[in-house]
């Protein structure tokens, strides 16, 4: 979808979506048969799901996660997931929002640790489902149309609508992997232990090589079970999870860089402006003022 810039300034709020425009995207899902996913996939953004009618979970290193229906959920898709649908019709919406605005937003920072951590987050309470929905089809609506200026409005609104609720966000339980999609995974409960290693110390100086001796295997088959469950190699999962709470610091703290990159797991700050610069197209310093 391509948007032209827009720029809106109203007691303090400044949105360049346009900037961001191929990473703002709504889905409105009414088929079935596009379920379940091949294998996992990942995209920088956050996503927001509403689902309406039918089930939906995500099968994630963890292990598998209902969404449960008529209540808002939000998680970060750089997380490995694999969406898998268990009705025979289903009607739900997904929002991908871009990483760097959603940051921006006045949540709580134990909400961006939660969701940091890999927790698929919901809203506890279904009292605005029925405005929920009118409100998510108007903005799929209103995206459809590319109308700039009201896919603006609607970033806005669902900005207000999160905001409303984060104090209702509470993590959905993580259940074990079920036949149904356990011919994705390669040894699961392992590879849900290596990431939550991962999560507990990727700002430590750990190695693959230690993340393989947690679960007692040999680091490349440690590798080859975590690449064909999540697709994506753990070390790439790593550095992630450490580019991700580097940008939590740089927009919510004024950290100087290198203590930014300590903070996050980076042994050195050579290391660290090579590893961020490659994954946001930018040096720390100049993805804060952005």
């Amino acid at each position: 979808m391509n948007m032209e810039l827009i720029q809106y300034d109203n007691s303090g709020i400044n949105i360049e979506l346009g900037r961001y425009s191929d990473e703002f995207s709504i889905w409105h899902v009414t088929d079935p048969d596009l379920y379940p996913m091949k294998k996992p996939h990942r995209h920088y953004s956050v996503e927001i799901n509403l689902v309406r009618i039918g089930d939906l979970a995500y099968h994630t290193p963890r292990g598998l996660v209902t969404i449960p229906r008529h209540r808002l959920a939000v998680f970060w898709a750089a997380i490995p997931h694999q969406s898998v649908v268990r009705s025979d019709q289903v009607d739900f919406f997904s929002v991908h929002l871009p990483l760097s605005l959603v940051l921006r937003w006045k949540l709580d920072g134990q909400i961006f640790q939660s969701i940091m951590d890999g927790n698929i987050l919901v809203d506890s309470s279904a009292e605005l489902y029925e405005a929920d929905s009118v409100y998510f089809q108007t903005w799929y609506d209103e995206y459809v149309r590319s109308e700039p200026y009201s896919v603006m409005l609607a970033f806005m609104e669902l900005q207000c609508r999160v905001e409303r609720s984060s104090s209702h966000l509470r993590p959905l339980p993580v259940a074990p992997v079920d036949d149904s999609i356990r011919r994705c995974a390669a040894q699961p409960d392992l590879v849900s232990q290596m990431a939550d290693y991962i999560h507990l110390h990727y700002q430590e100086r750990i190695s693959i090589a230690d993340v393989a001796e947690h679960v007692d295997l040999h680091p490349k088959s440690a590798i080859r079970a975590f690449q064909r469950k999540c697709g994506i190699a753990p070390k790439h999962y790593l550095s992630m999870l450490r580019i991700y709470h580097a940008q939590l610091l740089l927009t919510t703290t004024s950290m100087r860089v290198r203590d930014v990159a300590a903070e996050s797991g980076f042994q050195t700050v050579g290391a660290f402006h090579v590893a961020f610069r490659k994954a946001c197209g930018c040096p720390p310093q100049a993805y804060r003022y952005a």
